[in-house]
């Protein structure tokens, strides 16, 4: 038994503990779920629960002793709920002794990711259980207690404001922000709030000139809002306050306007995901929106401790934010670009999400990887209502060209035959067994054995209201067509106790290894999306996707350095050394729906990864960041003026 718990079980038992009520409006339903989290099992056949009772460490949902995210957020959902409050306490000491207390020690102050296995002790890890802690701090009222929560909070708050690798963009950096502020305000350290409202600085000025930073991750971008809601509760003065409370804004309308009420998730193509956020299970995104928003805190039935990060918060976003979530409102088309190096309109990443109601389709273009869903449809089913692709054989480059609910996406992998990439494909996971109600090949139905699909071969689906259809356009090898084999698979695969409906578009199928490795290694979709009501039928939908007309060129060029307006970035296995090059090499795509009424397409440049041009039915100004009816924002542009369209 704990110092420190030995002490509290005593004060509890006289009533001179307390613990301050959590703050967000259903912050308490949030607490309820994340206190009834320890007792839980995480292996059911030997009954092993979350809860550690013999290191007083909690488990994190892969069966780790999870310091950061699960036991400090745990013990604070305990505390604010007076459920087990001497649980609270053995598992605070027990965390408390996994922080860094060495003399001279360069991480000196900070916790470790887990508790059951060797880690450095890190800043990051120490932000995610920052504001937990602090709370416990608060929550003691005897003055022995009150001390030794105090030095441990002192000793975080140093080790954060010390930290060789603390963050510097992204989320990391507005959760150090909040973390920094958070314990500040605990040991009553103004510089410590004067450098959580510098971080806050930093992140609104990336704002105005990176917007969005990358593509969407819904986790990440939810962990951004609540190291933003942290800073915010705890910000210096008025002013800190005020532009903490600027970026909320901006980063609340962006996630909004892109939320499902009917499931209660973020729509949108992801950057980074967690199997969460593409398949609308409980998750942090849904543990902030459930703070404030009635139709998350319907769906949210399960929560991890790590929804206490966003539960203790006092943040409530403003009313017109809360009712563009919930709602109804018409289709919407919400652009994002994340500017690159190279002059206007460059650009490192883009999204397009379209919103209507009961569906949604949305693409990126950029870098992809295993982690990236670049496609994501999600329809009007109340469970499992996504349909999502990814990359096999990663690394790749997508660039996308979307309106409205039809999407043109090209795939770009690179050095591909050789090593751990002797395959490289897209895989569309279209939907659950039980959810599908028919699904059209071609002209006909399929019966549900695998099948091979041809280049301008068609998928069509039918799932809840809707209907999805997928065309297999070019697949090639830089400028060679791969016309001797069908590149598209169907077939269903086992997910659980429950099979999915599955294509694989592959660049290359063949396993065996190359003496060299290929490049440019191409697979383009077209991808649409439909209110069944709009058809008479499955047949005239697939019909209609079957008769759309992409036509695709690729063609090699080489100009003079001397004769560009700007200097050239080296192609891939050009001079290395700008000031050497004397000729740049392209290699360029171009795809155009062959459509009259709808303009789009998009020209990419396939030797440095990046789109030249993109055609589409509305014209954006070169520079900007978003481009929604609720945000519009150019680089460099006033955030206040971007709200609202």
């Amino acid at each position: 038994m704990g110092w420190l718990y030995r002490v509290v079980a005593v004060l509890a038992f006289a009533g001179l503990v307390a613990a301050p009520g959590s703050a967000a409006e259903y912050g308490m339903h949030l607490a309820a779920l994340a206190a009834s989290y320890g007792d839980e099992l995480f292996d059911r056949r030997d009954e092993v629960p979350y809860y550690d009772e013999v290191s007083h460490l909690v488990r994190d949902q892969n069966g780790r002793l999870n310091v950061a995210e699960s036991s400090v957020n745990y013990a604070a959902a305990l505390l604010a709920t007076g459920d087990q409050t001497e649980r609270a306490w053995q598992v605070i000491d027990a965390a408390l002794a996994q922080q860094d207390t060495a003399e001279g020690s360069a991480t000196r102050g900070l916790f470790p990711w887990m508790g059951d296995e060797p880690g450095t002790p890190d800043a990051t890890a120490t932000a995610y259980l920052a504001p937990a802690l602090a709370y416990a701090a608060r929550a003691a009222d005897d003055p022995i207690v009150q001390a030794r929560l105090r030095q441990s909070v002192r000793l975080a708050l140093d080790g954060l404001l010390a930290a060789r690798e603390r963050p510097t963009e992204g989320f990391g950096l507005a959760m150090w922000a909040g973390a920094v502020c958070s314990l500040g305000v605990v040991v009553e350290d103004a510089d410590a709030q004067a450098a959580g409202a510098g971080a806050v600085g930093t992140i609104v000025s990336r704002l105005r000139s990176r917007g969005p930073d990358g593509v969407h991750s819904p986790t990440f971008d939810a962990l951004r809002i609540g190291g933003l809601r942290w800073a915010w509760q705890y910000a210096a003065d008025d002013q800190a306050r005020a532009r903490a409370d600027t970026a909320l804004r901006v980063y609340y309308a962006d996630m909004l306007q892109r939320y499902d009420p009917e499931s209660a998730m973020v729509t949108g193509a992801i950057g980074s995901a967690y199997a969460a956020d593409y398949l609308a299970h409980s998750g942090v995104s849904r543990y902030l929106l459930a703070c404030d928003l009635p139709s998350a805190v319907a769906e949210c039935r399960e929560a991890a401790p790590l929804a206490m990060y966003f539960a203790l918060s006092d943040y409530a976003p403003p009313a017109d934010l809360l009712a563009l979530a919930e709602e109804p409102r018409p289709a919407t088309e919400v652009r994002t670009r994340t500017p690159a190096d190279g002059g206007a309109g460059a650009e490192a990443s883009s999204t397009c999400t379209w919103v209507a109601p009961g569906m949604s389709l949305a693409t990126m273009s950029g870098g992809v990887d295993s982690a990236s869903i670049p496609v994501l449809a999600t329809c009007d089913l109340p469970e499992r209502p996504t349909s999502y692709f990814y990359v096999l054989g990663g690394p790749a480059t997508v660039q996308s060209t979307q309106s409205g609910s039809l999407a043109l996406c090209s795939f770009n992998f690179d050095g591909i035959g050789v090593g751990l990439r002797p395959q490289a494909a897209v895989r569309g996971v279209l939907g659950r067994r039980d959810q599908i109600d028919r699904v059209i090949v071609g002209r006909h139905e399929w019966i549900g054995e695998p099948e091979a699909v041809g280049q301008n071969g068609t998928i069509a689906v039918q799932r809840g209201s809707s209907y999805l259809g997928v065309k297999i356009l070019d697949v090639a090898v830089g400028t060679t067509p791969r016309t001797e084999v069908k590149p598209g698979v169907l077939t269903w695969y086992a997910e659980g106790n429950m099979d999915s409906l599955m294509l694989t578009v592959y660049g290359r199928r063949e396993t065996y290894r190359l003496p060299e490795p290929l490049f440019d290694v191409r697979v383009a979709l077209l991808v649409e999306l439909a209110p069944a009501g709009e058809f008479a039928s499955l047949e005239e939908f697939a019909e209609h996707v079957g008769d759309r007309r992409v036509t695709q060129e690729v063609g090699q060029s080489r100009v003079r350095v001397d004769q560009l307006d700007e200097r050239q970035i080296p192609g891939r296995h050009e001079i290395t050394a700008v000031g050497e090059m004397r000729f740049a090499n392209y290699l360029r795509h171009t795809m155009t729906l062959v459509d009259e009424a709808l303009p789009l397409g998009l020209t990419e440049e396939l030797l440095r990864n990046y789109v030249e041009t993109r055609t589409l039915p509305v014209q954006l100004p070169a520079d900007y960041l978003w481009a929604s009816p609720a945000l519009n924002l150019t680089v460099g542009g006033e955030l206040p003026a971007a709200l609202g369209g």
